[in-house]
């Protein structure tokens, strides 16, 4: 995985690519000035399939972006967490940066967690046949065995199946 920071990054150019990319989407200046400071202050971490983008406002929450697709709540084609990781990544198409040569982050599950009660959460593997469980967003101390858990769907493809669906009470509903 690859991050940049202020300290690693040529400040001018990213500048530079951040005003074409306002003079090209007017209408998203806003959001491409937030990518803009979220890309100088290190919260985009490329990966070679995609990035994970901190959010701006939820310290410790990270978002992923792949293709056209962001797992964060705005539900929009040009959140600046897409915008952020295309600065990124045309920055290193002009600087000739290398592309990043790790594996991506292990797939992370919808999933419950059996036990004396049943918490829904998610779940990452952390190796071992273990998992990470993350319990309201924050990770449990311990991992856990995959026999006590009920996997229900990767996140990253009920997110993605999600906002291509829009709401589906809507749609049987015929609103």
């Amino acid at each position: 995985m690859i991050r940049h920071t202020a300290s690693s990054i040529n400040t001018n150019l990213l500048a530079e690519l951040a005003g074409r990319a306002i003079e090209a989407y007017p209408a998203s200046a806003a959001s491409i000035r937030k990518a803009h400071t979220m890309a100088l202050n290190g919260a985009v971490t490329l990966t070679h399939d995609g990035a994970f983008v901190e959010s701006a406002t939820t310290p410790g929450v990270h978002y992923r972006v792949q293709g056209k697709v962001c797992t964060c709540p705005a539900h929009t084609p040009l959140c600046c967490h897409r915008f952020a990781v295309a600065l990124l990544r045309k920055y290193q198409a002009e600087e000739s940066l290398p592309e990043a040569d790790v594996p991506a982050r292990p797939k992370r599950y919808y999933a419950w967690l059996n036990g004396k009660d049943v918490l829904a959460g998610e779940a990452e593997e952390a190796g071992d046949g273990n998992y990470t469980f993350y319990f309201q967003g924050r990770p449990l101390a311990t991992t856990v065995p995959f026999a006590m858990l009920t996997l229900l769907g990767e996140v990253t493809l009920a997110e993605t199946q999600r906002r291509l669906d829009g709401s589906y009470i809507d749609k049987v509903c015929g609103r």
